[in-house]
């Protein structure tokens, strides 16, 4: 059953279909709310949602996805405890020119406890680049188990290999292509780093195909564009286009410790290491030795 209130809509029965538990029907939920607050677990059919999008997700009760959905503003719990939201490595938070999607506070302020998400989440953060090449801090905002190449590079198999149009980037640092995963350039300069805060610099990462992405570092990476842009171009300007990142990890809850930062006034690269907004300027009121650095 489906009752609708204003824009809001709230999913509260389960309906029996040989599976106990699992939704059905088709509802278009594109620019809606939805609420699961079922008594019993409740089992999300990738076929349910319009298009497999929903605006925005209240999870007060355990649900199970077992089917591509794609969240294209905010997930949240009601005001529940421990209580499960099960991906099957199903949900896709988007991202794209007007808005991103994100988690949001799962204990509601610190009032409930014990929520969880399970499984794989992929995370999409838009990057506009037209006519715009250059340099961005970045964060993952998951731990991933398959490789940058996998996930930043959409897996491509050469330079010239677009899998997904609109989707991933190129990452340089060799002459012959696809050496340690990485896009090859007639000059074979490096475009991913980490900050080493020991050293107070810069390191180039060095392969793509072994290493994976932390969602508590920091990397900086020279955007060109989406994986169209031809990297033996000699135009002036160089060409660049809007690309969308994507990173298919588990997201980290609760705290998060970041070790070996530099003391004595130097500085550290922290990412934000959740896929939520959060507030830098409430971070450093409630911390000690920590100065925000501004341009």
């Amino acid at each position: 059953n489906l009752s609708a209130t204003g824009d809001s809509k709230s999913l509260s029965t389960n309906v029996n279909t040989g599976i106990a538990g699992t939704i059905s029907g088709v509802y278009d939920e594109r620019k809606s709310n939805i609420e699961f607050n079922g008594k019993s677990n409740q089992i999300i059919p990738g076929t349910v949602f319009a298009g497999n999008k929903i605006k925005n997700v209240v999870v007060s009760n355990n649900v199970i996805l077992g089917g591509q959905d794609t969240v294209l503003g905010k997930i949240s719990f009601g005001n529940v405890n421990n209580k499960t939201f099960t991906t099957g490595g199903y949900l896709t938070l988007k991202s794209n020119a007007i808005n991103t999607a994100s988690i949001g506070d799962l204990t509601n302020n610190g009032v409930n406890s014990g929520n969880t998400i399970s499984g794989n989440v992929t995370v999409e953060r838009f990057l506009s680049s037209l006519n715009n090449r250059a340099y961005r801090l970045l964060g993952p905002s998951v731990n991933t188990t398959t490789n940058i190449h996998a996930n930043w590079q959409e897996g491509a198999t050469s330079a010239v290999h677009n899998p997904t149009p609109g989707y991933g980037t190129h990452i340089t640092g060799s002459l012959i292509d696809q050496t340690n995963g990485f896009d090859r350039t007639i000059t074979a300069q490096q475009s991913l780093f980490t900050y080493n805060q020991t050293a107070s610099g810069w390191v180039a990462i060095n392969n793509t195909n072994v290493s994976t992405l932390n969602a508590v570092t920091g990397y900086l990476l020279y955007i060109r564009g989406d994986r169209t842009i031809d990297l033996t171009s000699q135009a002036n300007p160089l060409p660049s286009t809007n690309a969308t990142l994507r990173a298919t990890g588990t997201v980290q809850t609760g705290n998060q410790i970041f070790s070996g930062l530099a003391g004595n006034n130097k500085f550290s690269l922290i990412t934000n290491p959740y896929p939520s907004a959060i507030n830098w300027t409430s971070i450093q009121t409630n911390s000690s030795g920590i100065s925000l650095a501004t341009k």
